[in-house]
């Protein structure tokens, strides 16, 4: 299938950079005796299953996202229960076979929407959705339309869905946050490699959205940008003004 570059979760929360599909709760037996093995055990109580796959379980629904270029970030899916990771921008994509194994899974998993963007030679996009225990798979490798970039097609493809744009804007803020945080943390400055219109352009999209759609973490989102907007200092010739 070839690298992996992205996830993106839509459904039931809208998530960027991961997805955790989560057992149904009638399930949870029947998928621990068959997949859960001893044998797939690792440390901290995590069994990757399948290259990219790994299972947590949650009493509380928080659960443990892994972070590649920042940080690891504790995301709340508010539900109990035996999820399943899928991970972006690791270094080993899906084989073929990922979905004859997610078609296996299907049946044990609650219903579900993401998306996996390929780094291949011609950069396609595969959506994946689970529905009363079936999965249903389609394909596309004209991402250029969307200058490759899965905001801008979500953004095409989504347009009537206000409050999932919401969601996902927000949560792309709250990874940069992770990012930059991280980044402060060991001394790098964040304004080296972000420019101040990207900055705007996230603040506005995150107005646009959120203006008449809930979401918890949202102002305190919008407060941040506007932060890093008012207090930005850009670097010239590898040098900080």
């Amino acid at each position: 299938m070839g690298a992996l570059r992205g996830v993106y979760q839509l459904k039931p929360q809208a998530i960027e950079g991961a997805a955790f599909l989560r057992i149904r709760s009638d399930q949870e037996e029947a998928f621990t005796e068959k997949y859960l093995l001893e044998e797939f055990k690792k440390q901290d109580g995590f069994y990757y299953l399948f290259e990219n796959v790994v299972a947590q379980s949650s009493e509380n629904g928080k659960l443990l996202k892994f972070g590649m270029i920042q940080e690891d970030r504790i995301i709340d899916l508010k539900k109990p229960g035996i999820y399943l990771l899928l991970q972006s921008m690791n270094k080993r994509g899906f084989d073929f076979d990922f979905n004859e194994m997610l078609n296996e899974w299907a049946p044990y998993l609650e219903d579900q929407l993401f998306y996996v963007l390929f780094d291949t030679g011609d950069k396609w996009i595969a959506r994946f959705e689970i529905t009363n225990g079936k999965l249903h798979f389609r394909e596309t490798d004209e991402m250029a339309k969307w200058n490759y970039d899965f905001s801008v097609y979500l953004e095409a493809n989504y347009a009537s869905d206000k409050q999932l744009l919401a969601d996902f804007f927000t949560d792309k803020m709250l990874d940069l946050k992770t990012q930059l945080d991280d980044m402060i943390l060991h001394d790098n400055d964040p304004d080296e490699y972000y420019e101040l219109e990207e900055y705007e352009e996230f603040l506005e999209k995150l107005e646009q959205y959120t203006a008449t759609n809930q979401n918890e973490y949202a102002p305190e989102m919008i407060a941040w940008l506007k932060d890093k907007i008012t207090n930005y200092k850009p670097f010239e010739n590898g040098k900080q003004e």
